[in-house]
């Protein structure tokens, strides 16, 4: 069964952890570091900046507007973005950021069902492939598919009814807060810019985001036609029909010699600039329940807030460090 993997070694396509993490200085040159302290403290230094890119923007933590959109803020106009009666809150913004708000406006007539059934947690595990234990609170991918497989269904009902229990009251497990942040190199070399951050979350925490917030929404959003037709991450279509897509366009534009112009985005880190609070309202214009999406903001919320995190190099664990913002809305609250 270990010959295909000694197999790989040979042929030296095994992947192993970076001995070395290469970091760019102020004057443009390049340092190669070694040490473990201090490439701990270059990785946490990066990461701390990094995941605080959203508060510079106009409603977060450093941009004057955050409670405009916080879901604590008895005067936030989340419903006022919701229902497009918000032009006067939103004047003293840039107008590419009104436009923005303005697209808000609620399109979904139904909400989707958030609830949760024996037979979605055993259509989940059941045949999921057991390769990996990354549970901080060794709750690992196995046990769920051993509750899936069991001819006593008692431990997945037990497990679905407290996902469902959370989901209605809004409130994440407080073991939903830790995540495992593991960092690759994406065949760059280990320069500390080029790493790719993987977040490995709970199992179960993993199940219901993609039951709710990956299935259904979805589906739920080609029903009722809320995607742009140039949205080609959707059911039914493949990366491929985007590429083809495009090479029709160049085709036709050139043998008919008509004026056209195409703009190829690629929003570096777009995720990692994202406001946990404008889940709110851009869940709910898709049809997200609001329960739903409280949910979710404070699953978010409690994951930069109330942590601190280490990092792993070579079996050698650094110290804590914070992961949350100074100026952050919850004012150390979750500390």
């Amino acid at each position: 069964a270990r010959f295909p993997s000694h197999c790989s070694y040979a042929l030296g396509k095994s992947k192993s952890g970076f001995s070395r993490l290469i970091v760019p200085n102020p004057d443009g040159s390049e340092t190669t570091l070694f040490a473990k302290d201090t490439i701990h403290e270059a990785l946490f230094t990066r990461n701390y900046k990094h995941y605080g890119q959203a508060n510079e923007t106009y409603f977060g933590a450093d941009g004057g507007s955050a409670p405009l959109i916080d879901p604590d803020n008895q005067t936030n106009i989340i419903a006022k973005l919701l229902s497009g009666t918000a032009q006067s809150d939103i004047a003293h913004l840039p107008v590419e950021a009104q436009e923005w708000l303005t697209s808000l406006v609620r399109t979904s007539t139904t909400e989707i069902s958030i609830d949760l059934t024996e037979d979605d947690f055993v259509r989940h595990y059941k045949n999921m492939p057991e390769k990996k234990a990354s549970s901080s609170s060794t709750k690992h991918v196995g046990h769920y598919i051993f509750a899936a497989r069991a001819a006593d269904g008692v431990l997945r009902r037990i497990t679905t009814k407290i996902a469902q229990l959370s989901l209605w009251a809004g409130a994440p497990l407080p073991r939903w807060g830790p995540c495992i942040l593991t960092m690759l190199e994406k065949g760059k070399g280990p320069f500390i810019e080029k790493l790719r951050i993987i977040q490995l979350a709970e199992s179960d925490y993993n199940w219901v985001l993609g039951e709710i917030w990956g299935k259904r929404l979805g589906r739920h959003c080609q029903k009722e036609h809320s995607l742009h037709p140039a949205q080609f991450a959707t059911r039914g279509q493949i990366c491929n029909s985007a590429a083809l897509t495009t090479c029709l366009f160049f085709d036709i534009h050139q043998q008919t010699r008509e004026t056209s112009a195409v703009a190829m985005l690629d929003a570096k880190a777009c995720f990692d600039r994202n406001l946990h609070a404008m889940s709110i309202p851009v869940g709910e214009k898709y049809g997200i329940p609001r329960t739903d999406s409280i949910f979710l903001y404070r699953a978010l919320r409690v994951f930069l807030c109330s942590r601190q995190s280490r990092s792993s190099f070579t079996g050698v664990w650094s110290r804590h460090w914070p992961i949350c913002w100074p100026t952050c809305s919850c004012g150390g609250y979750f500390q």
